[in-house]
């Protein structure tokens, strides 16, 4: 999180980059359903968005935080956390022999 972005962003950014995965999911999930929508029309993204509005809020000034949720969101789910590389070395070290993870990295 920088300190110089906006409130809001930082604390999407903390919801995506929480341990608790359950709650990231979960939480992005919310978020992406309201991408088509109207502010307003789906109450679980209300409840993550509206205590992040200004207390003047009109319908003009509060669209942008309900559409910069929703993407966040998608965006979020595209990625994930690292990159392939440490998902195979981790993948290797969990489960898989590393003959067996070498053969499928190949394959690929």
């Amino acid at each position: 999180m920088r300190s110089e972005q906006h409130p809001f962003i930082n604390y999407l950014e903390s919801v995506r980059d929480s341990n608790d995965q359950s709650y990231t999911r979960s939480t992005l999930a919310m978020l992406r359903r309201g991408l088509g929508k109207e502010p307003g029309e789906d109450a679980n993204v209300m409840r993550i968005v509206v205590p992040w509005l200004p207390t003047d809020a009109t319908e003009w000034s509060d669209r942008p935080y309900y559409t910069v949720a929703s993407l966040f969101a998608l965006h979020s789910q595209a990625g994930g956390n690292g990159d392939m590389g440490s998902h195979f070395r981790r993948l290797q070290q969990e489960k898989q022999s590393e003959d067996a993870v070498e053969r499928r990295f190949t394959a690929l």
